[in-house]
């Protein structure tokens, strides 16, 4: 049995470990105090099913983002196109009342000489 203990030294010597850090991309160490948990193996594989399942689901959401974004996009500059051919076409159409108006003076002062 004595073989299968950890003694207190090996604890503080897995702790003592030159890492990075002890963030959770080092799974790899157990601190002198720390708690662990025992699982069955039908309790970690529906562990690793709805990790995996939510792993799908953020992706698929990600992608929704990335295409709504896209779209979002295409619509900002569709309306930004619009907005420039409306300010074209209104431009134009008080460049050709303007000129009528004009015309329609132009016509109304020759009348009134041969008063």
């Amino acid at each position: 049995m004595d073989s299968i203990s950890i003694s207190h030294f090996e604890n503080d010597a897995i702790q003592d470990k030159k890492l990075e850090g002890y963030g959770w991309e080092n799974k790899d160490f157990l601190a002198g105090q720390e708690l662990t948990v025992t699982i069955t193996l039908g309790e970690y594989r529906e562990l690793v099913s709805s990790k995996a399942t939510a792993d799908q689901t953020v992706q698929a959401s990600r992608e929704k983002v990335v295409k709504l974004e896209q779209d979002l996009k295409k619509a900002q500059e569709q309306a930004e196109r619009l907005k420039a051919e409306n300010y074209d076409l209104q431009n134009k159409v008080l460049a050709a009342q303007s000129r009528d108006n004009a015309q329609g003076d132009a016509t109304d002062g020759e009348g009134s000489c041969e008063e």
